[in-house]
């Protein structure tokens, strides 16, 4: 599982959604915040927060335009918006295996 998170973005959504057996509209509507998210992340760890043609490849990849900035540290308003993606997102998937993988 540790391997599957250093694939790419569509390879790891697709092998999620696959284990979950769901389709891709699952995860539509976050999907494109989330890879931004998680290529933030990256760069900060990796890159002192400095955008990098990595990050500008992954958001491009999900139909995303690259920021103007080249240091991309998070402030208060994108922490606002990440929680509420991240929220998103797990609401979205444990009802989604509630209802798929439920014994009632």
């Amino acid at each position: 599982m540790h391997e599957l998170f250093f694939a790419k973005p569509q390879q790891y959504r697709d092998t999620v959604l696959n284990f979950i057996s769901a389709d891709s509209q699952l995860m539509a509507d976050f999907w494109p915040a989330y890879v931004e998210m998680k290529a933030r992340r990256d760069i900060g760890i990796q890159s002192d927060w400095k955008r990098n043609p990595l990050y500008d490849q992954k958001i491009s990849e999900v139909g995303l335009s690259c920021p103007s900035e080249n240091f991309l540290g998070i402030g208060d308003k994108y922490f606002e918006r990440a929680v509420l993606v991240a929220n998103k997102m797990i609401e979205t998937l444990c009802d989604h295996c509630s209802l798929k993988f439920s014994r009632v």
